[in-house]
């Protein structure tokens, strides 16, 4: 094979891989920039604009769940509570020892009636994260109220 076609074929491979690599970092920094701003958005509590970074920096990257479960966060401090759910769980799903979001995915099927997805959620976080019991706690306690309110009116 001639020296210049060879030379030519490893330019254009390498070419190929140098655009990927920097493709790939284009994403991983717009993926830890719109994170780092929605931390600090949920910081101050601008919770829309917390949950458009999170919804950025998922795009970006959706294999890195952190950001979807963070955008959850933010959806349930919007009082959309069906939202935050729809992201909270695959949130869960990849990363479950992630006790926060556990917990704010409890709250969010107890904020839409799901009693039994609450209490599932809660009674996985006092069996495997120990260190989130108070707030599973404080929500089994705000479910036994809304149950005894119920029972009252009946």
């Amino acid at each position: 094979m001639n020296k210049k076609f060879l030379s030519l074929v490893f330019a254009s491979i390498g070419l190929t891989f140098g655009v990927r690599a920097y493709r790939s970092q284009l994403e991983w920094n717009s993926y830890h920039i719109h994170f780092d701003q929605g931390q600090a958005f949920l910081k101050t509590r601008e919770f829309t604009r917390a949950g458009e970074e999170f919804r950025l920096s998922y795009e970006s990257k959706p294999d890195r769940k952190e950001s979807l479960g963070k955008w959850g966060n933010a959806l349930y401090y919007l009082g959309k509570y069906q939202e935050a759910i729809e992201k909270l769980e695959p949130a869960v799903s990849a990363l479950p020892q992630r006790g926060g979001f556990r917990i704010l995915l409890a709250q969010s099927y107890f904020a839409v009636g799901d009693d039994a997805g609450a209490k599932s959620e809660i009674d996985y976080v006092l069996h495997h994260i120990p260190h989130y019991s108070d707030e599973a706690n404080h929500l089994l306690v705000q479910m036994a109220k809304k149950q005894k309110a119920q029972s009252n009116k009946d």
